[in-house]
């Protein structure tokens, strides 16, 4: 059975599970830290997370980064559970449509 991006996502963000994906064309993968999934006030569904893994290598500091879900192909759900970060807040997203999902 086959999962659309955003199911997968929700999923990811619901338990707290790493995902990894290729991004805007470029077929190296990326591992991210889902937190939220929105709609931004241009229209587009977003990605909010923490990029942890870049062409194989981790990055020592993650820092927050959106991600266009249309861009987003070859995603996988890993094993790996994450931590959420104690001080992450929706607010965030203030600049948002609408929430669909969030950590």
């Amino acid at each position: 059975m086959l999962f659309s991006e955003e199911a997968i996502i929700r999923n990811a963000i619901e338990n707290h599970r790493v995902i990894r994906f290729c991004y805007d064309g470029n077929a190296q993968f990326i591992a991210v830290e889902p937190y939220a999934l929105y709609v931004s006030k241009s229209g587009k569904t977003m990605l909010h997370s923490f990029r942890i893994l870049d062409n194989s290598e981790s990055i020592q500091s993650p820092a927050p980064q959106d991600f266009i879900l249309s861009h987003i192909s070859n995603i996988m759900l890993t094993e790996i559970n994450f931590e959420v970060d104690s001080n992450y807040s929706p607010q965030s997203l203030n600049s948002s449509l609408k929430v669909i999902a969030s950590v």
